[in-house]
């Protein structure tokens, strides 16, 4: 049975607001079921009032999910999930903390509860640095993916950051849910999906990929800069990010899911070649071309970055790589200087072979 891991960065809870929009989940009882399990930073949950805000918003954002749960608030919990979580904290990469959620597992719970697509969000704390004024402060980020449980496949992934907030960690969690809560937009489809229909062929010749850090990813208008630079160098018009707050293409998601598995199992990034030429046959694509940028500051918590630039170009047809460039900022540089520099490179400097 394959498996498919999320790395989440937990150390592992928000405001309640009222919505009804086209965003909540339709009300039919022809639609599938949907659960939702959330993870929360256990300084989150250590505060019982905004983890009581924080349920009910997800009970009125999702209120015809069959079932919300949030891991470790005081409610009881069922059997299944019960069951579920035992095998979360028995997953030998969570002997510390947890900080892998395998979505084999999570598609398991899904099937024992009778659910046709579970909704997971995680909200972590990330980029941990001291401010002159108010102490230890924390970068914030929230992921929400969505599995399909027959596939145990992506139907979508998405992220929202917040920055800068203090060591309780609750006001950003509560701004964190509120986003989502009014931009989250997926819906199950009426009907199950036929799993031979998931990957949908697109008539282009050349895919572009981008994966970049929190640092970057967290800065609205660095991820413009880097989106408008790469649809201007390649020509196209979609450029999907690992893992921005965008919707993603049923093989961008099988590729998330690939690098989330192999990432996993060696506790770092790893984006394979097998990957990219997976992704470039479900795209029938003739190049695909991978953008990976990364933070190289090895512990640093300060405000500037080393940033490293790795781009590489593979045949899917072969199977091969025919073409790898890499740029580096050479020394420690504020992020929108880092990121401007390792842009004009990439529009001044690369060519496809």
């Amino acid at each position: 049975m394959k498996k498919l891991l999320v790395i989440v960065c937990l150390l592992l809870g928000l405001h309640s607001i009222g919505l009804a929009s086209p965003n909540d989940l339709a009300d039919s009882s022809d639609q599938p079921q949907v659960s939702v399990v959330l993870f929360l930073d256990k300084k989150i949950l250590e505060d019982s009032k905004t983890v009581a805000k924080i349920r009910d918003t997800l009970k009125i954002k999702f209120k015809d999910a069959s079932t919300v749960v949030i891991y470790g608030d005081e409610q009881a919990k069922t059997p299944e999930f019960l069951d579920y979580i035992d095998k979360v904290k028995t997953d030998p990469a969570n002997e510390k903390n947890i900080k892998v959620i395998n979505i084999g597992d999570l598609a398991n719970y899904g099937q024992a509860i009778k659910s046709d697509y579970v909704i997971l969000i995680t909200i972590s704390p990330c980029n941990a640095y001291w401010n002159f004024w108010s102490g230890v402060r924390f970068d914030m980020k929230e992921s929400v993916s969505v599995i399909d449980v027959t596939s145990r496949k992506y139907v979508e992934y998405l992220r929202w950051y917040k920055e800068g907030t203090n060591p309780m960690l609750t006001e950003g969690a509560k701004e964190l849910v509120n986003n989502m809560a009014i931009d989250f937009h997926w819906t199950p489809p009426v009907e199950k999906p036929d799993k031979k229909n998931n990957v949908q062929a697109e008539e282009i010749k050349h895919s572009v990929v981008v994966f970049l850090p929190d640092i970057i990813l967290e800065k609205p208008d660095l991820l413009d800069k880097v989106r408008k630079t790469v649809s201007e160098k390649f020509r196209v018009s979609e450029v999907p990010i690992y893992v921005d707050n965008k919707p993603k293409s049923p093989a961008f998601l099988d590729l998330i899911g690939r690098v989330g598995t192999d990432s996993a199992k060696q506790q770092t990034f790893i984006l394979k070649k097998e990957s990219l030429t997976e992704y470039g046959k479900a795209t029938n694509s003739n190049l695909v071309t991978a953008i990976v940028i990364s933070n190289i500051n090895f512990g640093d918590d300060d405000f500037s970055y080393r940033l490293k630039e790795d781009i590489f170009v593979v045949d899917p047809e072969t199977n091969k790589y025919i073409s790898n460039v890499v740029f580096d900022t050479g020394k420690k540089m504020k992020r929108q200087e880092g990121t401007e520099f390792l842009m004009n490179k990439l529009q001044n400097e690369f060519n496809l072979p």
